[in-house]
């Protein structure tokens, strides 16, 4: 068991390791590489402890999945970090559904530690799938669920709109701006699909006046029964309390139509 230091135990520490996405990510750590094996994860797991200069990490994540791996091992491997004390909690990230069902299948089959904590996926008025694709799985296996993007990157703010640009900091310039084409393409879809335009421009054009349209966006994703939290950035105090006003927003008739008009739009059946 690592020594614990003097008042760890009042913060809780989230770290995360990149799983082999279509090649998509390149760390500047393990040489490059991004396979979930049981050798990837101990050096992956190992330096992030130096690096954040920690005894043990509360929660661990697996972003993005990594189909050549086997999550014997690699639950397994997880289950021994947790047994020797350097880690307390497992979590998936940007999964497909068949394969969250799998892996919740297998740690269920394997847990002994009680250790899994949550599934992290990007879930918006835009990004509606998972309330129908996994609401019920999360419910039966007692999982908590962290929605993630939840105003996009700043879309459901409505400032990508032509005719409303704005001089605050948006995150997708920084997509449009790479000179990889791979990140350009997420701009494209993200801001510039004529789908999303239409979508936001309608929620900005019939949001009340008396309310910011990702202040709505951020209290119909809290709404939903199987959404624990979610895990938003800001760029100014003012949007800070904008969207801390959706923790007491009551969604009346008309604003749950209203949201009910644009996810509608992106659910297929």
């Amino acid at each position: 068991m690592p020594r614990k230091k003097k008042n760890r135990q009042k913060i809780i520490i989230s770290t995360k390791i990149a799983g082999g996405y279509k090649d998509w990510f390149s760390p500047p750590v393990r040489n490059g590489k991004t396979f979930l094996n049981i050798e990837q994860i101990k050096k992956a797991f190992f330096d992030s402890l130096k690096r954040l200069k920690t005894d043990y990490i509360d929660i661990y994540t697996l972003h993005w999945d990594d189909s050549s791996s086997s999550f014997d091992d690699i639950i397994g491997e997880l289950n021994q970090l947790i047994k020797n004390g350097y880690l307390r909690y497992i979590a998936i990230s940007n999964f497909k559904q068949n394969r969250i069902f799998q892996f919740l299948n297998k740690f269920n089959e394997t847990n002994e530690n009680n250790s899994f904590i949550t599934i992290q996926n990007p879930f918006s008025l835009l990004r509606p799938g998972d309330m129908k694709s996994l609401s019920e799985v999360l419910a039966k296996n007692n999982c908590p669920y962290f929605a993630y993007s939840p105003i996009e990157g700043g879309v459901l703010t409505g400032k990508y709109l032509k005719d409303n640009l704005s001089n605050t900091p948006r995150r997708y310039d920084y997509h449009k701006k790479s000179n990889d084409q791979r990140e350009v393409e997420i701009y494209k879809r993200a801001v510039l699909s004529k789908k999303n335009c239409m979508a936001v421009k309608d929620l900005v054009e019939k949001t009340p006046s008396y309310l910011q349209p990702h202040a709505l966006s951020l209290a119909w994703v809290l709404k939903n029964d199987f959404v624990t939290s979610a895990l938003i950035s800001v760029n100014s105090k003012n949007q800070f309390y904008e969207l801390h006003k959706s923790l007491d927003l009551k969604l009346d008739k008309e604003l749950l139509l209203l949201c009910k008009s644009i996810y509608s739009r992106f659910i297929t059946n």
